[in-house]
């Protein structure tokens, strides 16, 4: 998978009204292998990658869920005045403080070369968040005029079209902070079907 575009509003700290917008095909990100992310704390370098987390797989490593479950609904709880609090685990609790939307959109590259744009939208309404918060995703064509023309695919689908699983995303592309050992302490097969997955080389080695 090749990251082309990162698209983000309101997302914790990153509320800038027009938005913030990551293209890692231009400038310095389109000339470089590799990159690094810096910025004093709570400049939003972690919500960059909870961001990306939530556009593809609906989750974030800061809001952990019931394992095996996609498409949980988080209990809430508690009404005070205009808000309904939400419990620690809900990735809801990413939108900006005060604000009544925001999403995070990734257009990437899949490994057969077909674009994809990922969306996981967030909305507060008058009294209660919207529950309907599961991510989207559409698969996108490069027209002769040069616009893409997008049509609707299937969410539970990207799995299988990135090649990983969340949790095995996080152990190798999106190593959550202090999370490092989770890849090293993985049984010897986990880690080897991990870095078969990485390299491509599922059919050559796994018998």
């Amino acid at each position: 998978m090749k990251l082309i575009r990162l698209e983000i509003q309101n997302l914790a700290s990153l509320d800038r009204p027009e938005g913030e917008t990551i293209d890692f095909t231009q400038g310095a990100l389109g000339n470089s292998t590799i990159f690094s992310i810096v910025g004093p704390t709570g400049s939003g370098k972690s919500t960059l990658l909870d961001a990306i987390c939530l556009a593809l797989y609906g989750r974030a490593p800061r809001y952990p869920r019931i394992k095996g479950d996609r498409n949980q609904k988080v209990e809430t709880y508690g009404i005070d005045d205009e808000k309904v609090h939400l419990v620690p685990t809900d990735c809801r609790n990413i939108l900006t403080r005060g604000k009544k939307t925001g999403f995070s959109k990734l257009t990437f590259q899949a490994n057969d070369g077909s674009l994809y744009r990922a969306e996981w939208h967030v909305k507060f309404k008058k009294l209660n968040f919207d529950d309907n918060v599961k991510p989207a995703l559409y698969k996108l064509t490069v027209q002769p005029d040069g616009t893409l023309a997008e049509q609707d695919a299937v969410w539970t689908e990207l799995p299988q079209i990135i090649g990983l699983e969340y949790e095995q995303f996080l152990r190798t592309v999106l190593i959550a902070q202090g999370a490092f050992s989770n890849f090293l302490n993985a049984n010897e097969k986990e880690r080897s079907q991990l870095l078969e997955k990485l390299v491509g080389n599922e059919e050559l080695y796994t018998s």
